[in-house]
């Protein structure tokens, strides 16, 4: 279940292969047929297979939505990787709803790395509670990298941590806008070291239904905060005993 980014659309050509003569298949019947006949005239193509034509793949392709498995399995590698570093997170979310917060405090022990979580769905509530620039929302919207920047700045202000996540974005089926389609969604990685902040902040595109798109907003936040720099903390050194 890959996730395609960066660029709007792209093309896989592939080299025609000699026709091969055709042989009659003999239509499935019984449990599983239905399932059988719907992957017969929809194959999946990867870069890499054989292929006839050309496969046009949208950003963020996706056919099924994330597990609970697999966010799970993200959010616990999220953990390790903050309490290493001896750092604490904040999430200021959007079309997520809190499902971010809601993935990382399923790992126990969270308490020692979690600091809390803004779900900042409306305007105003991006402006009252972390600080937004009512300019910055007017000016670009609030499915934009620069409101995204601010969500993560300020969630840091507000809550004392030094690393946080904002996601904002549009889950459909409604919402979309010239530029932004349903399933674009923009993400904010912050990590403050002293009065330094080191941002990632990026755009995707994800096909789907409405919780498809949240879902994958999920698993995509996850991983983006796995992507900062965050050094492992030093431990002290061990005392030795005397002989």
């Amino acid at each position: 279940m890959g996730v395609w980014s960066r660029c709007r659309s792209f093309k896989l050509w592939f080299q025609p292969r000699q026709a091969a003569k055709a042989t009659p298949k003999t239509p499935p019947r019984g449990a599983g047929a239905l399932e059988a006949m719907s992957a017969e005239r929809s194959p999946t193509v990867v870069p890499g297979s054989a292929g006839r034509y050309p496969l046009e793949l949208p950003v963020g392709y996706a056919r099924t939505m994330v597990s609970d498995a697999e966010l799970y399995e993200l959010a616990a590698r999220v953990g390790h990787k903050l309490r290493a570093a001896g750092r604490r997170i904040v999430t200021a979310e959007s079309c997520t709803g809190g499902w971010v917060s809601k993935a990382l405090t399923d790992v126990a022990g969270s308490s020692q790395w979690f600091e809390c979580g803004f779900v900042t769905y409306s305007n105003a509530a991006k402006v009252r509670d972390l600080g937004v620039s009512a300019g910055t929302l007017e000016s670009f919207g609030a499915v934009s990298e620069q409101a995204v920047r601010e969500m993560a700045e300020g969630a840091l202000r507000v809550a004392h941590a030094n690393v946080a996540l904002a996601v904002s974005g549009i889950a459909g089926p409604d919402g979309a806008a010239p530029g932004k389609p349903v399933g674009t969604v923009w993400f904010c990685a912050a990590a403050r070291e002293g009065t330094a902040i080191d941002i990632i902040a990026e755009e995707q595109l994800f096909e789907g239904d409405r919780a498809q798109v949240r879902s994958r907003s999920v698993e995509h936040g996850l991983r983006l905060i796995l992507r900062l720099d965050l050094p492992v903390r030093p431990e002290s050194s061990p005392r030795t005993q005397p002989v």
